[in-house]
């Protein structure tokens, strides 16, 4: 979590996780692979030999030069948008007190003295490990999950940072019930 603090703009900032980025570049490069075995299927496969590029990339005269340039051209196109979409931060939480706005990404959700307080909620994972959420709760009711982390300190440190920017207090919320638990 990136977090950009100063007398009046707090900004807290969710990056995807570093596995996320290896996987999607793990993608690209098999697409660009697969890119490459068209282009090779597309030279192989053909039964003459002409000079007239419109026979290379002719749909009926060769399946494989098409479906080549129709991948080269997609992957172009979508390889930016990949590249915007990995470096922008997942989540973005925004408490500007000279505006007194309160951001979720460029939405405005409410004031800042519209904010009722930070929670903090326990609960566990599907492997038992015990996971401490933090939200805001604001305009009556509304609440904005902003993480949830596995070390309590760092979630009360963050709870803390929000609570001494906006001057609203912090709750622990109780436990939920699980099957170990219920009687």
């Amino acid at each position: 979590m990136d977090i950009l603090h100063t007398p009046s703009i707090l900004r807290l900032s969710l990056r995807a996780p570093g596995y996320m980025n290896v996987n999607g570049c793990t993608l690209v490069v098999f697409t660009i692979f697969c890119n490459f075995i068209l282009a090779m299927l597309a030279i192989v496969s053909r039964t003459t030999v002409s000079r007239n590029v419109n026979d290379f990339f002719s749909p009926t005269g060769n399946h494989f030069g098409f479906l080549w340039l129709v991948s080269t051209i997609v992957t172009f196109i979508g390889l930016p948008v990949f590249i915007v979409y990995v470096l922008r931060p997942v989540r973005q939480v925004t408490f500007d007190k000279t505006r007194n706005e309160f951001l979720s990404g460029n939405k405005k959700l409410c004031s800042v003295t519209r904010l009722e307080y930070v929670r903090l909620t326990d609960s566990q994972d599907t492997d038992r490990k015990s996971l401490t959420s933090i939200s805001i709760d604001y305009a009556d009711g509304n609440i904005l999950e902003i993480v949830e982390v596995y070390e309590e300190q760092m979630a009360r440190d963050i709870a803390n940072l929000i609570s001494r920017h906006t001057g609203k207090p912090i709750l622990w919320a109780e436990r939920g019930n699980f099957p170990d638990q219920m009687s």
